[in-house]
């Protein structure tokens, strides 16, 4: 190795300063299998010694002795530069993902980690171009032609810790990668002891904001308040068969145990007050059978504010079930259960006639958790499926597929893992 090195200084010392900079440039590449980047280098420069050659015979001047050596140099390199990319294709598949790799890995060497770094100096002006300076073996970077502007404190941290990560890891690869896996190993432990939220309270459980303590403090004093509605809408809700229909399904509903309260017009309270006494009884005790009755029970409760728009349209022809909950934190599937009973209830008595709807905080909560969990069991296949393919259609390569289902596996199953820490 060492005595290649002195073969290509040898045949370096030929060009002058700046020209052997490139050179060290183009060999740099040629190291890391970039052949096409060091071609260009060579094919450059070769133009260039061309273009003296043929002013040299147009204007007399006794340089070609000079000049020839370095293009017979030259063109000897990109013959070679060919040969081994031949035998490399030839060996290993080449494909654009190993030259994407590849080309990181020479990025810290040339002193090209700026480019990414470039994308957040928004505020700062550009720098110049920055100029190689040959020590020995080793190529460096000179920062003196930087402009007078002090950079970003930020951006220098940036540009230190990028520069700094990448040559750690490249230069410990096995490491690292022995490291990531035993941290995910940890981690992926404890993903049996996962648990996914079953409601949406989590989401507005916001520590000392003002209107949650209020809202807190009103709950204690009186009560749970949390409920959720059920409505229909019929031509009539006055008729004995609609009535029927609600007062069945207000006592079916009120025999769940899950069932804190309920109200509907079927079995709401009604005062009656005189001078000297009031009475409280049941808006319907029994359901009337003439048109009369109905007609005049109509007009008694769409007269009344405590039922009309709470319980009844002002119009008759929209009905509701008010349902009143537990507070049950400690079983995080009582919503679920009680919505799944409720719409086994409203199917027995529904025989294809009502479109019931259900809303209300419980069946908003059921709802929003049943729309996550069918997300998920789409979006994570779909996100499986398509990452592969479109690792596979820039990089043509099977390995780097299974590479990119590898990292995103452990990478998931290590956030997950940590979740269930928390």
């Amino acid at each position: 190795m060492n005595t290649m090195k002195k073969v290509v200084q040898k045949q370096h010392s030929i060009f002058s300063g700046d020209i052997s900079q490139k050179l060290q440039e183009a060999e740099l590449y040629l190291n890391h299998r970039l052949f096409q980047e060091s071609r260009d280098i060579y094919t450059s420069l070769l133009k260039e010694y061309r273009g003296q050659t043929q002013d040299t015979m147009t204007n007399g001047i006794a340089k070609g002795s000079d000049i020839n050596p370095k293009i017979q140099f030259l063109e000897h390199k990109l013959n070679q530069i060919d040969q081994m990319e031949s035998d490399f294709t030839h060996k290993r598949k080449l494909v654009k993902g190993r030259t994407s790799f590849q080309q990181g890995i020479v990025l810290p060497n040339l002193g090209l980690h700026d480019a990414p770094v470039n994308e957040f100096e928004q505020e700062e002006e550009s720098y110049e171009e920055t100029a190689f300076l040959n020590e020995g073996d080793h190529i460096v970077v000179n920062d003196a032609g930087a402009k007078d502007q002090k950079p970003n404190k930020a951006v220098s941290v940036l540009k230190n810790l990028l520069t700094f990560n990448i040559s750690i890891v490249c230069e410990r690869p096995w490491h690292f990668l022995t490291a990531s896996v035993l941290i995910a190993v940890f981690f992926m432990a404890f993903i049996p002891g996962l648990k996914l939220e079953n409601n949406v309270d989590f989401f507005f459980d916001i520590v000392d904001d003002p209107s949650r303590k209020i809202y807190d403090e009103i709950r204690e004093v009186f009560g749970n308040d949390e409920f959720f509605v059920i409505a229909f809408e019929k031509e009539d809700i006055f008729t004995k068969k609609n009535l029927t229909l609600i007062r069945n399904i207000t006592d079916d509903l009120e025999a769940l145990e899950a069932v804190r309260d309920i109200t509907s017009i079927t079995n709401v309270n009604d005062t009656i007050g005189e001078k000297d006494y009031f009475e409280v009884r049941q808006f319907i005790e029994d359901i009337p059978e003439s048109r009369e009755e109905l007609e005049a029970l109509k007009r008694r409760a769409v007269g009344k504010p405590m039922y009309a728009m709470n319980i009844i349209s002002p119009d008759a022809r929209t009905a509701a079930i008010v349902v009143s909950t537990h507070q049950r934190p400690q079983d995080p599937n009582y919503r679920q259960n009680l919505l799944a009973k409720t719409k086994e209830i409203l199917s027995q008595h529904n025989h294809g006639e009502t479109q019931f709807y259900l809303t209300g905080w419980a069946s908003i909560n059921v709802s929003f958790i049943e729309f996550q969990n069918r997300d998920i069991k789409i979006f994570v296949p779909l996100t499986y499926l398509l990452i592969p393919l479109v690792v596979f259609y820039f990089f043509r390569n099977i390995r780097l597929v299974l590479l990119a289902i590898a990292n995103i596996s452990v990478c998931l199953g290590a956030t997950m893992g940590m979740f269930s820490l928390t």
